[in-house]
């Protein structure tokens, strides 16, 4: 009978809250201790779910931003809003926060890149909360930092008023306590929850574009850009190896900027950008190649070294002037001095001609002829290397050996004229020209 009784009275003692001791293990006291492990268990995962519930919330939001609700029902989509305390009627807008490189003054190293999400979503969070602005700030474990902001419609004119201040300040809190440039792509804003991965697209290219538009600021996004049929432009690049052939910098240099006006249309993928820069760095080292240009010793290191000193350019910009100074200036100072020499050997070939023969008839149609040129391009080559033309030349030779044989012999003015190839009325002219006298006076004054 008492072990009949025991649930009851335990039961009783339950219900009066009075302490039943050590009773033993009946079904009651199983089922006691069971509800207390199942309360403690419940109290414990409420916990954790409270503490995991801004992770959870940021999943659902970075998902939401990735289009993987695009295709749900409506009632769906606000079920799942509500559940996160997200308005379904707002407007809203996306910003992505990214650190540009790593400078020699920054506070924190490659290394860290883990510590520097954390301080940037942080002091985002915090710099948002203090202006009163609703949104998440989302770690994107891609070295950016998301963040959806939003408020209600009605609100959306005076909240867009203050908004892209509220972004410049947070942009330069990060830059100031990373003490490296910091760039933020920010979207435009919509009044549809639906186009939010419209939104989270336009801040990626606004981001990407940096490498057009320079970074360490806000790039606004223009929108949604096509620029899926991005082709590599041959015909531009054709254009300038043909302009560095022939050692035209002006002309090569402005097919230069013509190849980065056609490539800054892949501005939604950076590394199709710098692989068409990589495509016209081979095509450049290729071209100098053919033109017998060694460049190893030219830029004074490795294609290599090269290829990885370009990469570190951040924009186009920067890349234009890198092609500019390192490349071309160094390929045509090169092709300049090379041309130059062949030059001086051409004209040399001729002055040697000249004081073997200068006693002849000698003509410019001649010398060409033996130099394998025409006679205008001769011309040109010859007042550019001695800067004097071809006629003054040969007569200064004429005159400077009539000067000679005036002051040292007595041939008579006539011989003299014969062995320097003039007739006696043309020598005497030509002479009295060039010295300012006449050939029997000179000899008379100089013999003196």
């Amino acid at each position: 009978a008492k072990r009949a009784y025991r649930p009851i009275k335990k039961l009783m003692f339950q219900v009066s809250g009075s302490q039943t001791g050590d009773m033993g293990m009946d079904e009651i006291s199983y089922v006691n201790k069971r509800w207390t492990e199942m309360n403690s268990k419940t109290l414990e995962l409420e916990g954790q779910l409270n503490e995991q519930l801004p992770l959870i919330r940021e999943i659902f939001a970075l998902r939401l931003m990735e289009g993987q609700f695009t295709h749900d029902r409506q009632e769906h989509l606000a079920a799942l809003l509500g559940r996160y305390s997200i308005p379904e009627q707002q407007s809203a807008v996306v910003f992505i926060i990214a650190y540009d490189q790593f400078v020699e003054e920054a506070k924190f190293q490659e290394s860290d890149k883990d510590l520097i999400l954390f301080i940037m979503k942080n002091i985002a969070s915090e710099l948002l909360e203090q202006s009163g602005l609703q949104g998440i700030v989302i770690n994107a474990l891609n070295d950016q930092v998301i963040v959806w902001l939003w408020t209600e419609q009605e609100e959306a004119r005076a909240w867009e008023l203050t908004l892209k201040p509220v972004v410049e300040q947070v942009r330069q809190q990060i830059a100031h306590y990373l003490c490296s440039p910091v760039t933020i792509g920010l979207s435009r804003t919509t009044d549809q929850v639906e186009l939010l991965p419209d939104l989270y697209r336009e801040a990626q290219l606004a981001i990407h574009s940096r490498m057009i538009n320079g970074g360490n600021q806000i790039v606004e996004s223009k929108g949604l850009i096509n620029s899926m049929n991005y082709r590599y432009p041959t015909e531009l690049e054709t254009h300038f190896t043909a302009s560095l052939q022939v050692g035209n910098f002006a002309e090569a240099e402005r097919m230069l900027h013509a190849f980065s006006d056609k490539v800054q249309t892949a501005v939604h993928n950076p590394e199709l950008i710098l692989m068409s820069y990589d495509q016209l760095l081979s095509t450049t080292l290729r071209t100098a190649y053919l033109m017998d240009i060694d460049y190893d010793h030219l830029f004074g290191r490795s294609t290599f070294e090269l290829y990885t000193e370009m990469r570190e350019c951040a924009t186009i910009q920067d890349l234009n002037e890198w092609f500019k100074h390192e490349l071309l200036e160094p390929i045509l100072l090169s092709l300049s001095n090379k041309k130059n020499q062949e030059y001086e050997h051409l004209i040399h070939k001729v002055t040697l001609y000249i004081a073997e023969h200068y006693h002849l008839d000698i003509s410019l149609d001649q010398c060409a002829q033996i130099c394998g040129i025409s006679p205008p391009y001769l011309s040109k080559l010859f007042k550019k290397v001695k800067d004097i033309s071809f006629i003054e030349y040969l007569t200064q030779v004429r005159v400077t050996r009539a000067i000679d044989l005036l002051v040292t012999t007595d041939l008579l003015v006539n011989e003299i004229a014969e062995q320097v190839g003039y007739n006696p009325k043309n020598f005497i002219r030509v002479f009295k020209k060039q010295t300012g006298l006449p050939p029997g006076q000179y000899r008379e004054t100089h013999r003196t």
